[in-house]
């Protein structure tokens, strides 16, 4: 059968690779599967991989040769030490030193090795499945500007490589990312709560400060959070039973600190207010008992309703920090996960997305101590 011309094309070489002295390129591409081969309509997947690679290896020497050239003249080298490797194989190219051409391979390898790649000569067996690139025999490697299968060039792309995910990963990476979610809003919270709050001490006058304990809803760590005033009082939102715990309506209520933390530890906030100003702090909670209003777990949770009727800014650093540590725990297991089944921690790293999380992530982490509650 008539051997189908394929190429492939890998991009960031080192210099190192290449061993001008010897006449040596390590590392590079020979096809790059996970894609449909250009001008070909044939889709390169792990098995033509491991098809063309037990057809070098049983030959042991491949031949380079120029451009698709024929006859002996056209052979430039030959490739050997084949192994796959991610979503490639990979070889060993050794140049010809008398070949006319070897200086200016070695220093197109050197200076662009993305504007180059190899491309693979092989005869497909009568039983190829229709749309696939198989192997039957590889006939050479040929150096050539525009390969077809190998869109990063000589060598490994340093960003955007392709992937190809046998089925059912989609599903774990997607699942791990979703656990990397839990863990990192879990995680969000914990540190918020270490470096903001601390415990209440006995006796303590928690009047104008953020008391908060743990909330007995969906999310775990988070905390329910209300306003301590004079008298051992507290001043928190509560809700009707049976309500949803995401939405709905709320009260303000006064009750007693004891009350307020059925059985649980407490915690108050850290901040830089005077007595006096926590006095007033706690006036002003006081004044807000009774009022009622709509409630959101998310813009408008009990950490909002405490901090606006006590004066602070009507935000919720919980809701911030449950967020930006989702959005750092999914991209992060959900890379190492996509690592693990593919080592291609590129797919979720190069995204602008999980660099924007991760950058949002660390600024947050570094800001959590100014953090005013």
């Amino acid at each position: 059968m008539k051997a189908r011309p394929l190429t492939v094309r890998s991009a960031g070489l080192s210099n190192e690779s290449v061993d001008t002295i010897n006449a040596v390129i390590r590392g590079v591409s020979v096809i790059t599967s996970g894609l449909i081969a250009k001008g070909h309509a044939l889709t390169v997947d792990s098995t033509t991989l491991s098809q063309m690679h037990a057809c070098a290896v049983s030959r042991g020497q491949v031949p380079v040769k120029v451009d698709h050239q024929s006859g002996a003249s056209a052979v430039c080298g030959y490739l050997d030490n084949f192994r796959i490797q991610g979503l490639k194989l990979k070889a060993d190219w050794h140049l010809l030193k008398s070949h006319q051409q070897t200086a200016q391979i070695l220093e197109i390898a050197q200076r662009m090795p993305a504007g180059v790649g190899l491309s693979a000569s092989f005869t497909s067996p009568a039983n190829a499945e229709a749309g696939k690139a198989r192997c039957g025999e590889l006939l050479s490697v040929d150096f050539v500007s525009l390969p077809a299968a190998n869109p990063d060039g000589l060598f490994d792309a340093r960003h955007g490589r392709r992937i190809e995910f046998r089925k059912g990963d989609k599903l774990r990476v997607v699942g791990a990312g979703a656990a990397g979610a839990g863990v990192g809003a879990v995680g969000g919270l914990a540190l918020l709560r270490a470096v903001s709050t601390r415990k209440l001490r006995p006796g303590e006058n928690a009047e104008g400060r953020l008391v908060s304990r743990s909330w007995d809803g969906p999310i775990p760590g988070a905390q329910h959070v209300g306003v301590g005033l004079a008298g051992g009082k507290v001043a928190h939102t509560v809700r009707p039973s049976g309500e949803s715990p995401l939405r709905g309506r709320f009260t303000v209520k006064r009750e007693a600190l004891d009350t307020f933390a059925g059985g649980q530890s407490l915690r108050v906030s850290r901040d830089s207010l005077t007595t006096a100003e926590r006095a007033a702090a706690g006036k002003r909670a006081s004044r807000a008992v009774g009022n009622s209003g709509d409630y959101n777990c998310a813009t408008g949770n009990c950490e909002h309703t405490a901090r606006s009727i006590s004066g602070r800014s009507r935000t919720s650093p919980q809701t911030r920090a449950a967020v930006i540590g989702a959005a750092v725990g999914a991209a992060g297991i959900g890379t190492a996960a996509a690592y693990r089944l593919r080592k291609s921690s590129h797919l979720f790293s190069a995204s602008p997305a999980f660099r924007k999380a991760t950058a949002a992530g660390l600024s947050f982490a570094a800001k959590l101590k100014s953090v005013s509650l």
